[in-house]
């Protein structure tokens, strides 16, 4: 399995946990040592590797981003979610 796909199946498998959407403090707290990691491609201009995942899985459709006004920004599956989640 590539990193990407191994990348995407354990947040799917965080969001697949919760009836509603997810923040990063859910994910955070759930994947904690991803806030510690760099992002796997050194020019991106995210600071950890879940801020990394979570672009590229909101652009690749897997997730949706939805911002607060408060300007919180929550997750829900998208329309490729099943793909990666674990049934």
């Amino acid at each position: 399995m590539s990193p990407k796909d191994r990348d995407y199946r354990s947040i799917a498998a965080v969001v697949a946990k919760f009836t509603r959407p997810v923040g990063t403090a859910d994910l955070g707290h759930y994947r904690r040592r991803w806030l510690d990691y760099p992002p796997r491609d050194p020019t991106s201009s995210h600071r950890n590797r879940l801020e990394e995942v979570l672009a590229q899985m909101v652009q690749d459709r897997v997730l949706t981003a939805t911002r607060s006004p408060g300007g919180a920004v929550t997750y829900s599956p998208g329309e490729h979610f099943g793909s990666y989640a674990q049934v």
